[in-house]
């Protein structure tokens, strides 16, 4: 009984399926496919500033930051930077280098790379992966100049007109350039070795570009051991060593996995971790800032720091002359009244008398508009030392503010420097009628001004 109710269902089911298949068809959903192409490099600043120029502006590149065609990057007489391939090759750029990224191309399906570089000034050292694919290429070109590699490491300087190429690794293809046609000369290029150099200037440019027969063989020699043993060169090879350990130890962990795969990925990973290092920099260096500066408009930015500096002057010359010196002759008698009047004990001569001192835990190097804070007056003497903060008139020396009650001020600037962005003064306190006072340190205030884009800090 119980197989007569079971072949029913199972042959429902069955025609179920046929009619889901003809009704609905067999096409399925595809995975969206990732990018294949990769167009881009990235930055590693081994110590800076390195610099991304364009005709309008140089914007300071950090660790991580992406390096497009086109792109014109400059070290300046202290920095080093390393660009990072998407293959693991890595070009290292020395102090004082500008280079323009002519060409980034790396295809993920065969792992063809092209990279072209042309060196404006300065050093590089080229450290290439054997490159996969014959359509790869890996060319620095100088003005006069073209070295191309298919696997190697290698070192190209360019300066004065005067190209010099170092060979560390492999062969390297040099060739001068046509000034003319802007094309290489293949009849006089020149292959160099591991440890040779070869040196090339405008004279032997213009015998390549008028002969009819290589020119250029005798120019290939031996590298001297000033050569060899030069910072530079010492520091690239090393880094070199280091480069193929760690892939040397990648192929015996992996055991015969896609080793180009894995590099590709650690290559990205590695930017990614240095993009983290920076924005914790930054986060760091934004916790460690008390308050941001106020910014003043450009089109009056000029105009307001000669009209500032004149009044800082005249500030600097009067200010002082403006607040009252402490007559402590005078100043105990009034401590005594004001304590009796109080409910105080006036205590002798030695308790009352002493240096009034204004103090605050707030920093007054710089106050923006708006904050308000809380002064103490403290009376100090060798053996005392007494709050007298309500028993003292406050007032505001400067055009920095108000005394909103007993030791409680706030930062405002009046009309009259306002529109400077800034002003400078002190909190003081004194027993009425009396010339005695006691002073704060000098206060900053500054105008609290919203950034926009028009606007430049002040």
């Amino acid at each position: 009984m119980s197989r007569l109710i079971i072949i029913p269902i199972i042959l429902a089911v069955i025609l179920a399926g046929v009619y889901a298949i003809f009704k609905y068809g067999t096409t399925v959903t595809q995975p969206l496919i990732k990018a294949t192409e990769i167009k881009e490099a990235w930055i590693e600043v081994v110590n800076g500033p390195i610099f991304n120029k364009t005709s309008l502006q140089k914007v300071e590149l950090k660790s991580g930051d992406l390096i497009t065609i086109g792109a014109t990057i400059e070290t300046d007489s202290t920095s080093r930077g390393h660009i990072h391939f998407p293959d693991g090759s890595v070009l290292r750029l020395d102090k004082a280098t500008t280079i323009t990224v002519s060409e980034i191309h790396f295809k993920k399906d065969d792992h063809s790379l092209a990279v072209k570089i042309a060196l404006v000034t300065g050093r590089v050292w080229s450290k290439v992966i054997t490159l996969a694919t014959p359509e790869s290429v890996w060319e620095v070109k100088t003005g006069n100049t073209v070295a191309t590699v298919r696997g190697t490491a290698f070192s190209m300087s360019y300066k004065n007109g005067i190209s010099f190429i170092f060979g560390s690794e492999n062969k390297i293809a040099v060739a001068p350039i046509d000034p003319v046609t802007k094309e290489a000369i293949k009849l006089s290029e020149v292959v160099i070795g591991e440890n040779k150099v070869i040196e090339i200037t405008l004279k032997e440019v213009e015998k390549a570009r008028v002969s009819d027969k290589p020119v250029l063989n005798d120019n290939v020699r031996e590298a001297t051991p000033a050569i060899l043993n030069d910072g530079w060169v010492q520091d690239s090879k090393e880094k070199d060593r280091e480069f193929d350990l760690e892939i040397e130890e990648l192929k015996l962990n992996m055991r015969g996995g896609d080793i180009a795969e894995e590099i590709i990925e650690r290559t990205e990973e590695n930017r990614k971790i240095f993009n983290r290092k920076e924005r914790d920099s930054e986060d760091e260096k934004d916790d460690s800032v008390e308050q941001k500066k106020p910014v003043i408009k450009i089109d009056e930015f000029k105009r307001k720091t000669e009209i500032k500096n004149k009044v800082e002057v005249e500030k600097s010359d009067t200010l002082e002359a403006k607040i009252p010196r402490v007559n402590r002759n005078t100043l105990e008698p009034k401590i005594e009244m004001s304590q009796r009047e109080t409910g105080g004990s006036s205590g002798s001569s030695d308790n009352t008398s002493g240096e009034m001192r204004i103090i605050t835990d707030k920093g007054l190097t710089l106050v923006l508009e708006g904050e308000t804070i809380v002064f103490k007056a403290i009376l100090e003497n060798q053996t005392t030392k007494r709050d007298i903060t309500s028993l003292v008139t406050w007032n505001v020396i400067g055009d920095i503010g108000n005394i909103i009650r007993p030791g409680v001020f706030v930062a405002k600037l009046g009309d009259e420097v306002s529109e400077l962005g800034e002003s400078v003064g002190y909190v003081v306190a004194s027993f009425e009628n009396s010339k005695e006072v006691g002073k704060s340190e000098l206060i900053k205030v500054e105008a609290l001004v919203p950034d926009t884009s028009e606007e430049i800090g002040g």
